[in-house]
């Protein structure tokens, strides 16, 4: 006998919602175990109800109490000051065609393969999201051989604006004075709701194409050679100082936004700057990325009907709700440089 399909309706379109929010979570899981920039973000849980304003709540240090208490007077309260930055979520999404009919079950082999693509899309979307805000901080160092500080200098003087142990030192100093405190822990790659406990560092993000010259700065360590390497996070190529370096390629170059130099990668004879984003803890907010209400598959399984007289169209795809925020500039520094050729 022919396999008879149920047409189920559910939260999830034609499956159940029992199969539906096991493809959610699963899908969540596999966005989270390869995502970069949401395992430092100060994460927040969604606004209930219709609201689509999120707010980021940061509770700030208090001032050191450096008054001896006299005998047995009691001193007065401290007050622990909290700064409110709100955000707004948005939803996005994509869907693919689907040609072939989506069992209703766990180990269905058409369920699992659009799983795997859409959670990738979803991984990446949010990293891209969070990639436009985060580079738009306003605390930036140029590598530059001239008083001219801006991007269309990078690429001046001996030096062609690549990275250097000097200058990597001059953004950390600069955190390290701004009181900036090291990362210390990290969220959960897993759907556990937590942070976990890493070695003391800021973290810094750029392009692959950076990877040579990082290798080659003074001090280099690969992760293997770390004194605990349990945490390598994906894409890590190693640590220079109190700096882990990882490569996340939606960190873009600048095409053509330096200086005329042809001795570095460049588009017309213009060097291409690289941004590497270094930040230290609670520099940016994102959405707590849980709940398969707010980041779903659906799926429409190819019905007969007028529109589709002949079964052909179904669907499967994902929407959830996202947003990122910096929270504060001084805690994430950018600094722009080049990228020798090969």
């Amino acid at each position: 006998m022919p396999t008879v399909h149920r047409s189920a309706i559910s939260d999830f379109g034609s499956i159940s919602d029992q199969i539906g929010v096991y493809a959610s979570v699963k899908a969540l899981f596999q966005t989270r175990r390869r995502s970069l920039f949401y395992r430092f973000a100060y994460e927040e849980d969604m606004p209930k109800g219709a609201s689509t304003t999120i707010k980021f709540r940061r509770w700030l240090n208090i001032a050191p109490s450096t008054a001896p208490i006299q005998g047995s007077t009691t001193p007065d309260p401290s007050k622990q000051d909290v700064t409110d930055i709100t955000a707004t979520i948005q939803q996005y999404g994509l869907w693919l065609p689907q040609p072939k009919h989506i069992e209703d079950t766990i180990g269905d082999p058409v369920l699992n393969r659009a799983i795997n693509a859409l959670s990738h899309n979803m991984r990446m979307t949010y990293e891209q999201i969070a990639y436009n805000i985060l580079r738009m901080g306003a605390n930036v160092f140029y590598a530059t051989g001239s008083t001219s500080q801006d991007r269309t200098a990078v690429g001046t003087g001996a030096g062609n604006g690549v990275l250097t142990l000097a200058k990597l030192r001059e953004v950390v100093e600069s955190l390290e004075a701004n009181d900036v405190e090291q990362i210390t822990e990290m969220i959960h790659a897993d759907i556990k709701i937590g942070t976990k406990p890493v070695e003391d560092c800021y973290i810094a993000v750029c392009h692959s194409d950076l990877g040579r010259t990082i290798r080659d700065l003074p001090g280099f360590l690969k992760p293997v050679e770390y004194a605990k390497n349990e945490d390598i996070l994906p894409g890590e190529m190693g640590a220079v100082e109190n700096v882990r370096f990882v490569k996340h390629n939606v960190v873009q170059p600048f095409k053509g936004a330096g200086s005329s130099n042809t001795n570095v990668k460049n588009t017309a004879g213009k060097a291409d700057v690289y941004p590497i984003l270094i930040f230290g803890k609670e520099a940016f907010g994102m959405t707590r990325l849980k709940g398969v209400e707010f980041n779903k598959i659906l799926v429409a399984n190819a019905q007969v009907t007028s529109a589709d007289p002949l079964g052909q169209r179904g669907t499967a795809g994902w929407n959830g709700w996202f947003t990122t925020k910096i929270l504060e500039d001084d805690y994430m520094a950018r600094l722009e440089v080049t990228s020798p050729k090969a």
